[in-house]
């Protein structure tokens, strides 16, 4: 591949890519979310803000099935997670 040849296919996964933002922007913007999940860090205490509970659980690698029966707010290892209601 030239150079022109690898700056024209950067070009375009690019401008995919913007598009892609742009149409998942549009969505989170038309959804009706009424409360989002935070993970709070014991130690550090850096919060981290996820859409769902399972998605929360997903990305921390947390037990789903057995947190989803406990009440919020739920401290398990290092996380106190709690559903908070978006502004």
């Amino acid at each position: 591949m030239t150079r022109e040849q690898i700056e024209i296919n950067y070009e375009k996964s690019l401008q995919a890519w913007r598009e892609d933002l742009r149409i998942r922007l549009n969505k989170l913007t038309t959804m009706k979310v009424k409360t989002v999940i935070t993970a709070k860090h014991i130690d550090t205490g850096a919060i981290e803000v996820f859409s769902t509970f399972v998605v929360a659980c997903r990305i921390k690698a947390l037990p789903y099935h057995t947190l989803k029966t406990w009440k919020m707010p739920i401290i398990y290892g290092d996380y106190i997670i709690e559903r908070k209601p978006l502004q």
